[in-house]
Formats: C-alpha cells, sequence, structure tokens
C-alpha cells in the first residue's frame, strides 16, 4: 500500500496531465503531411505527446498496483478471520470435552470478538480508498462532481493516508490478538496433556 501511495504521489496531476494528452494529440492530429510534422512546434508536441503517454502507462501500474494491494489486504484480513472462526471453535470444543476451565473459552471468544471489528473496519477503508481512487481515474466512464472545493485527487490522496494507517493499525491489533490467542491455546494444550497423563493416555 505504501509502495502504491508513493507511485500514485510520483504521478502529479493526472487529470490535468489527461486533459493536456487530449489536446496535444488533437493538435498533432491535425497536421498534415512531413512538412508540418517538422516544425519546431510539431517536434515539441510529438515529444510532448510521449512524455504525457508514459505518465499514462504509470497510471495504469500505479492502478494494477493498487489492485494488488486490495488482494492482498482483503486476502490477510480474510486469513484472520479464519484463524479466529477455526481455532476459537476448537477451543471451546476442547474445553467441553475435557471439561476445563470455562474462562479459557471465553477469553478465545473475547480475542475473537476484538479482532474482528478492526479487521472489518480495515476492509471497509480499503473499499473507501479504491472507490475514491476509481472516482479520481480521468478515463472513468461515470465522472461525479466532487463534493465541497476538494477534487477526487485530493479525496483519493487523504483516504489512501488513512486508509494506510488505519490497515497498519488493524494488522498490529490482529497480530497481537493471534499472540495473546496463542498463549490461551498453550494453556489448553498444558491442561489437556496433564488429564491425559493422569488418566495414562498418550499425548
Amino acid at each position: 500500500m505504501a509502495a502504491t501511495l508513493l507511485l500514485g504521489l510520483s504521478l502529479g496531476d493526472v487529470r490535468g496531465s489527461m486533459r493536456e494528452l487530449g489536446a496535444a494529440e488533437m493538435r498533432l492530429a491535425k497536421l498534415r503531411g512531413d512538412a508540418e510534422r517538422s516544425t519546431p512546434e510539431a517536434v515539441q508536441l510529438l515529444a510532448d505527446v510521449e512524455r504525457l503517454r508514459g505518465m499514462e502507462r504509470w497510471k495504469s501500474v500505479h492502478f494494477l498496483s493498487g489492485l494488488l494491494s486490495a488482494v492482498v489486504v482483503m486476502f490477510v484480513a480474510g486469513v484472520a478471520i479464519t484463524y479466529f472462526v477455526g481455532t476459537s471453535r476448537w477451543c471451546r470444543e476442547v474445553v467441553d470435552a475435557y471439561h476445563l476451565d470455562i474462562e479459557l473459552a471465553r477469553a478465545s471468544a473475547r480475542l475473537k470478538r476484538r479482532t474482528f471489528p478492526v479487521i472489518v473496519t480495515a476492509m471497509l477503508g480499503l473499499v473507501v480508498v479504491v472507490a475514491l481512487g476509481a472516482a479520481s481515474d480521468p478515463g472513468a466512464n461515470l465522472q461525479l462532481e466532487p463534493p465541497g472545493n476538494l477534487g477526487w485527487n485530493d479525496l483519493h490522496f487523504g483516504a489512501a493516508m488513512l486508509g494506510l494507517l488505519i490497515v497498519a493499525w488493524a494488522y498490529y491489533a490482529a497480530w497481537a490478538n493471534i499472540t495473546e490467542h496463542q498463549l490461551v491455546m498453550g494453556k489448553i494444550m498444558e491442561e489437556v496433556k496433564r488429564i491425559r497423563a493422569e488418566r495414562g493416555l498418550p499425548d
């Protein structure tokens, strides 16, 4: 996400550059014959068009990078959710099966409930960043007026900065909760081993 953000910042005013590219291509199309195309103005127009097309290619790289970032963030969030769904159920079933302290299962459930809103917030924040990125694309079929005196680029940039912070916070919180959950699972396993040893059962 940080690399995508930096790439987007390096593009500058994409909307203005796309307008400039369209105007330069139209002026270039009006020039007829080799004589007109070899004038200093035509040579400058060709150079401008090439420069702006290069920027347009980087815009596509930024788009694909943003898409990849979104997929990775959603994948990691999905893994965290799946982890808690599976392990929380395992904790409850093992606590029930071995008649362990119910507080162990409750601690697992608390950690799951504490993690889900954080992960969902990160996912929704990313959806907002992507939506504003689509709105700021000058090549989009649907062109809407941005609210207030801000441009879509400004809104997309602000959302991207905030989204990066939210995702980083969510990942840190999920990591801390997973680490704590591993300790709960470790306590359950210790109790299970103790009970199985008392009953003469194999580990």
